[in-house]
């Protein structure tokens, strides 16, 4: 085989080896992730109007126990694909994230993973939260694009707290509690009495 042959044959594949490590890695978190209404009810009852698309370069567990005052091994409720659109409905800052790839972060997003797993926080049907070292848009410890923080009362108290290190807990006027928020604002659910 000649030189010219032999590069020809090794071309495509040199040429594919950086395009696979590209894939893999995180996009910059210039990128946003894109809000849709298509409200969605979680495990515990908390409807949210919105779910914002993301997308995950590698497929991770989701967690219960984010909270950053556990001490305690990361208890995961279940499991996310890898997948160029994965939803969330908002996020919030806790504990620090399993380091992907070498990313860290401390920010989750809250949602419903591809599968279930049993665990000690009374997460069910796979809901729970995915660390934003998983999510493409993710930036290193910041919070990821275009998804709201989760303001209101959490499924369970691993939620953490809002801006600011206030926790919003009970009824707003009119009998509707509020829970996350949509863009423009905060959506609710329950209904007036």
């Amino acid at each position: 085989m000649t030189r010219r042959a032999r590069l020809r044959a090794i071309l495509p594949l040199a040429l594919a080896l950086p395009m696979a490590a590209v894939v893999a890695q995180p996009a910059q978190a210039a990128e946003s992730c894109s809000a849709a209404h298509r409200p969605v009810t979680d495990y515990a009852g908390q409807r949210y109007e919105y779910r914002y698309y993301c997308s995950t370069y590698v497929g991770s567990p989701v967690y219960g126990n984010i909270d950053k005052s556990f001490t305690n091994p990361l208890d995961d409720s279940g499991y996310m694909y890898r997948s160029s659109r994965v939803w969330v409905v908002c996020q919030v800052k806790g504990r620090p994230n399993p380091v992907i790839q070498g990313n860290t972060n401390t920010w989750w997003l809250y949602t419903q993973g591809d599968a279930s797993r049993p665990n000690a926080f009374g997460f069910k049907n796979g809901w729970g939260f995915l660390p934003a070292t998983a999510v493409s848009q993710g930036g290193q410890n910041k919070s990821v694009p275009g998804v709201p923080v989760c303001l209101g009362r959490a499924p369970t108290s691993s939620i953490g707290s809002a801006p600011g290190g206030q926790q919003t807990f009970g009824s707003a006027p009119g009998g509707q509690q509020t829970f996350g928020s949509a863009p423009g604002g905060q959506q609710t659910f329950g209904s007036a009495p």
